[in-house]
């Protein structure tokens, strides 16, 4: 089970909302305020952003979610204003290693002089590993490993990409 916490100051008083979730689609999530379930939320496989209201002391209150390229994101909002954004949180940073993993990725289009099929392979690598370098959930050593498989299943697929078009040119 996952947690993600949100504490704040709402009117004078603190309040803590959590948000646990197993980390599978379909799953239902509990949203807590303060320590007490106030919410279930059903979570469904989706493009779009989906709101979840509820009330702290009369104030209007969401949680919203968001997919990701890998589960989803979250964020509280309190009368309409971000949380996080408030209390000064910053977007991701890309980590300077991370370059040389979107660079090996764009290499693919490159050195194959172009094309939709290693164009695709190699943006779609190159998205993947920026947004896993940015999720500071996974320790960096995990992040860089994960980039590393990325940019290997990238490669191996243009590899494979080009032997099937040898062996078709053969006649095969």
């Amino acid at each position: 089970m996952v947690k993600r916490v949100w504490n704040f100051e709402l009117g004078g008083k603190k309040h803590t909302v959590e948000l646990e979730y197993s980390g599978t689609w379909g799953k239902i999530e509990t949203l807590l305020v303060d320590g007490k379930s106030v919410k279930q939320i059903k979570r469904k496989l989706t493009f779009r952003k989906s709101e979840h209201p509820f009330k702290i002391a009369n104030h209007d209150c969401a949680i919203m979610l968001k997919s990701a390229l890998r589960g989803y994101k979250s964020d509280l909002l309190v009368d309409g204003r971000s949380v996080e954004i408030e209390q000064g949180a910053k977007p991701a940073q890309m980590p300077k290693w991370a370059w040389a993993f979107i660079a090996a990725c764009v290499a693919i289009p490159v050195v194959s002089l172009g094309g939709a099929i290693p164009a695709g392979i190699g943006a779609g690598g190159a998205v993947a590993c920026a947004a896993i370098a940015k999720d500071s959930s996974k320790t960096k050593k995990k992040r860089i490993v994960m980039c590393l498989g990325v940019t290997a299943i990238c490669w191996v697929l243009f590899v494979l990409m080009i032997f099937g078009i040898a062996f078709l040119a053969r006649g095969g």
